[in-house]
């Protein structure tokens, strides 16, 4: 039998996440099966089974493939900027800007029914509290970056702002995926960015 290579393993592994993407986005995480994906992917459920022990398992995957890639290359841009307020406020206008196409509208819907109903089966609990431990982090280091050189108030508690700040975001996004509701959210950010900089400088 010969010997698989790396590389295609690697591909066939994303052949059937994008597959799963597309099975995902079309009939919904709870009613799309395995055997979905592997119509959609002209493979085997055998195959499938080498590289996933299960239908979540290959949406936590995919998940984290997208979020992996976005959440850096945010940190990177964040960076770049000098002071505290500085990336706060990048932060907030980077939020307020977002536009997403009908596909990424489509992902966004999914993955937040999708969290919903792995949630209350307590399967995806500790993977979304360590997704959101990474960027609440990120968050917190910019707070006390803040307060520590001065452009914000020493009793600011820098984790339960970021909790807040991130709460918000999330109610934000789910208007933001809505066609109906996607330009509403810039108003409402302004406003947020008023609020959050009269607190932390006041």
């Amino acid at each position: 039998m010969p010997k698989v290579s790396e590389e295609y393993k690697q591909q066939r592994k994303k052949h059937i996440l994008k597959s799963a993407e597309a099975c995902f986005a079309e009939k919904g995480f709870r009613e799309t099966t395995v055997d979905d994906i592997v119509e959609h992917s002209k493979t085997s459920k055998g195959t499938i089974y080498i590289y996933f022990k299960s239908k979540e398992d290959i949406y936590f995957e995919l998940i984290e493939e997208k979020f992996d890639e976005s959440l850096e290359n945010y940190f990177s841009s964040v960076r770049k900027f000098n002071t505290a307020e500085e990336k706060l406020r990048y932060i907030i206008k980077f939020q307020k800007n977002l536009e997403f196409t009908e596909e990424e509208q489509k992902f966004i819907i999914l993955q937040i029914e999708t969290n919903m109903y792995l949630l209350r089966k307590g399967d995806s609990e500790q993977v979304m509290i360590e997704r959101l431990g990474r960027i609440s982090t990120f968050l917190e280091e910019i707070l006390n970056e803040g307060i520590s050189n001065g452009e914000f108030k020493k009793e600011i508690n820098a984790t339960v702002f970021s909790k807040m700040f991130w709460s918000i975001q999330d109610g934000l996004l789910v208007r933001t995926a809505s066609k109906e509701l996607a330009n509403h959210h810039k108003p409402i950010w302004d406003l947020v960015e008023e609020m959050m900089f009269d607190y932390l400088k006041a």
